[in-house]
């Protein structure tokens, strides 16, 4: 998985799609060239379009071109180009026998860690897994982290107390803080009765969304992605047309939508607050590469 800047420093033309303000087109050519997919979609232009570009599985001025041209007639074909991807065996990046829970668990071991740490700006600990114990007090799995550095003769309160305390930990009590960390996000980042109608990579992108933003923007991204009322608050109406939105599209394109909608609540955040939030650009542009494909360390 290479970073956005390995990308952009391998094609000049994706920093001209960023800088043309296009930030939907930008963040699908990140995926696209990031997975190597340039000829793929080459192929898919000649056949969706007639023309007779090489497909060498390079991103040139040629293929920007007759790109711009399609998208011109059909302002949907990038997603339509998605769906054809995700159908391609060798671009399959999540097993198919992998529960939800092990890949937002694996996510979150990749962006959070699994070891406890304590940040010098922050008031507490961090759990394996992101979870802040400032922030939660009252939650099971702090309860219990606060109960394994009482266990073990540590100070919760001191910094240093943190990183003694991950050597001392024994497997069971490892795979105890995993347990309860899925039960703690999925209690209260995501709504169960969307998340039974997501596969594992929308499901993916909707925790991670909501993990970040918090629950309601999660929602909202669902929401834009189906044409619901963006309320933040899901109930009968938002699922009957999340459920009649999957009876007509397929998985890649509600993905991919609420990844735009992940994509922009970004760049809101840095062009609203620079000073406070340009710090994490590149870890949260990053943060949706590997949201897009599953892929992480």
């Amino acid at each position: 998985m290479r970073s956005i800047k390995e990308v952009i420093s391998k094609n000049k033309y994706i920093k001209l799609i960023k800088d043309s303000g296009n930030t939907e087109l930008y963040f699908v050519m990140i995926i696209i060239v990031n997975n190597e997919w340039v000829d793929e979609l080459q192929a898919f232009l000649n056949k969706n379009s007639g023309e007779t570009l090489m497909e060498d599985g390079v991103l040139g001025l040629q293929t920007l071109f007759v790109l711009d041209k399609v998208m011109l007639k059909d302002p949907t074909i990038m997603q339509k180009f998605l769906v054809h991807v995700s159908t391609i065996p060798t671009v399959t990046v999540i097993d198919s026998k992998d529960k939800l829970e092990n890949t937002v668990m694996n996510f979150l071991a990749d962006a959070e860690s699994t070891l406890f740490h304590y940040n010098k700006k922050e008031k507490s600990y961090t759990s394996p897994y992101g979870v802040y114990a400032y922030a939660n007090r009252k939650s099971d799995i702090v309860k219990y982290c606060d109960s394994l550095f009482l266990k073990y003769n540590l100070d919760k309160n001191n910094r240093r107390s943190a990183r003694k305390l991950n050597p001392l930990l024994k497997q069971s009590e490892k795979i105890k803080i995993k347990q309860m960390a899925w039960s703690y996000y999925k209690a209260s980042y995501v709504d169960e009765d969307v998340l039974v109608l997501l596969d594992k990579l929308s499901g993916l992108t909707y925790f991670s969304l909501s993990i970040n933003g918090g629950k309601p923007r999660g929602n909202k991204a669902i929401q834009g992605a189906i044409g619901a009322t963006k309320d933040g608050h899901i109930g009968k109406n938002s699922i009957g047309k999340l459920k009649k939105f999957l009876y007509d599209n397929d998985y890649p394109v509600l993905n991919f939508r609420m990844l735009s909608y992940m994509q922009d609540f970004f760049n809101y955040l840095i062009n609203t607050n620079p000073d406070k939030y340009k710090i994490n650009e590149n870890g949260w542009h990053n943060r949706l590469l590997k949201t897009s494909c599953g892929k992480f360390k």
